[in-house]
């Protein structure tokens, strides 16, 4: 690893005076080396590279995400303790490895967005965070885009495949959502799908899953570090929440069913891909036996039993 990063090192020397810090990032681990412009050598940090901006949990607008899954340049604002900072990262690949190179200037003094008749820091960042959260969340339901899922979901295989570790995906379909927005209208199935993903997001666990909505009425669910047992356990309660809950739209109470379809990945194969399509046809099966139903396969493909609850 210190030859990696003596490289790495040697190639940013020329920048070692234009920015503010410089920093190394391993993008699947979130692990992270950072250098400030007036210290002499590169200091490993401890913890994931999101600790650096004091947030507790990963940037909603993750640069070493994009730039991982695009491998193009990228850049965004961000605030840190009172402190506007440009950051800029860069792929580079180094025996098969993958790093970000994540270079902050500090751009406070130089009058960027600044309203001097406001209460400047305060609206700024405000303003910043609100436009990093926009790039990756649904308009309609303010869960995760599709734009997170197609950066997230590999970086969270991946690591899953480096650490040996399981995790599962699954893909909810609403059961007869054309019904519903062609009897109450599409401003009642707008309001239904941002109350399903409700009851989802409070379901997961934030530090480690996260939900995104994967087109018209589908999301995605994605929970790291689960036995099959617990799939299981945790998909059927999401199934019997929806089939018990009241939805309203305006005056209108409404009653519906979901279907769930889930891949649980477990030492097999982590292509994207292939996870995605497995999750697919495990949805297509719970359709075909009747809706408001649970079918799980495994990473191989191979199906389980269909978890009927009904």
């Amino acid at each position: 690893m210190k030859e990696i990063l003596d490289e790495i090192i040697e190639r940013l020397s020329i920048f070692h005076d234009m920015y503010t810090f410089i920093r190394i990032i391993d993008p699947i681990n979130k692990k992270s080396y950072v250098k400030q412009k007036e210290e002499a050598e590169y200091q490993f940090v401890e913890g994931h590279c999101y600790d650096f901006w004091k947030k507790g949990r990963q940037c909603a607008n993750c640069l070493s995400r994009r730039t991982l899954k695009t491998n193009k340049y990228a850049f965004k604002l961000e605030m840190k303790e009172e402190r506007l900072f440009l950051i800029q990262t860069y792929p580079v690949e180094l025996n098969n490895n993958h790093y970000i190179i994540e270079m902050l200037k500090d751009v406070t003094d130089q009058g960027m967005f600044i309203n001097e008749k406001a209460d400047e820091y305060q609206e700024l960042s405000g303003y910043i965070k609100n436009l990093n959260s926009k790039i990756i969340e649904d308009q309609v339901t303010e869960i995760y885009n599709r734009r997170f899922l197609e950066e997230q979901l590999p970086i969270d295989l991946e690591r899953a495949k480096a650490n040996a570790d399981s995790l599962a995906v699954i893909i909810v379909d609403v059961d007869r959502f054309k019904q519903i927005n062609d009897t109450q209208g599409h401003p009642a199935g707008d309001s239904i799908l941002k109350q399903l993903s409700s009851i989802f997001k409070d379901s997961i666990r934030a530090s480690s899953d996260w939900i995104a909505r994967y087109g018209g009425d589908e999301f995605i669910i994605l929970l790291y570090h689960v036995t099959e047992d617990q799939v299981i356990k945790i998909t059927e309660e999401f199934r019997r929440q929806v089939e018990e809950a009241e939805f309203y739209y305006e005056d209108k109470e409404l009653h519906f069913t979901c279907s769930f379809g889930v891949c649980l990945v477990n030492g097999g194969d982590y292509d994207y891909n292939r996870i995605i399509g497995i999750a697919d046809e495990s949805l297509y099966e719970a359709k075909r036996n009747g809706k408001n139903k649970v079918v799980i396969r495994t990473d191989n493909g191979v199906p389980n039993d269909t978890v009927n609850f009904i």
